[in-house]
């Protein structure tokens, strides 16, 4: 049974979301650009102003495992985000959850479309994506955008 809580992203995430977005593999795989810490900051600092940005944090059986959001939130559509930065719990069906759970805040706040950038080096994450209705709109580079109408 998989026991998950999407919770405020606090600095206990924002701590470990240093060490998940610092490994190669997912930095990678999230097409995060490189940050420094002092950037982390600054970006966390200005999240309660943002009102085109949603984030929670992911914890696995009271384990922060993840992050995942809505950003460039418009009137009725939003770009999805989400990653397990704990790799042991890759493969658990999580990522599942995790879009089900965005997916159900998005209709939540009215939006009609959620669209989503992933690499095509992310196989499993595009496989995903795929099962749950997104499709391919666009492509550059190694980079697919995909939508859903919801």
């Amino acid at each position: 049974m998989i026991s998950l809580e999407f919770v405020e992203f606090d600095r206990n995430f924002l701590e470990s979301s240093w060490k998940w977005l610092t490994d190669d593999e997912i930095r990678i795989l999230t097409g995060t650009p490189f940050m420094t810490k002092r950037q982390q900051e600054d970006w966390f600092l200005l999240l309660p102003f943002q009102v085109d940005y949603y984030i929670w944090g992911v914890k696995y059986n009271g384990i922060p495992i993840g992050a995942c959001g809505i950003k460039h939130k418009t009137f009725d559509k939003g770009e999805y985000w989400g990653y397990i930065g704990e790799k042991k719990y890759w493969g658990r069906g999580i990522g599942k959850k995790m879009l089900q759970y965005i997916e159900q805040r998005a209709r939540i706040m009215n939006l009609t479309t959620l669209y989503l950038h992933v690499s095509t080096d992310n196989v499993r994450a595009f496989n995903l994506y795929c099962q749950f209705g997104y499709l391919v709109i666009s492509m550059n580079g190694n980079l697919v955008k995909m939508n859903k109408q919801l």
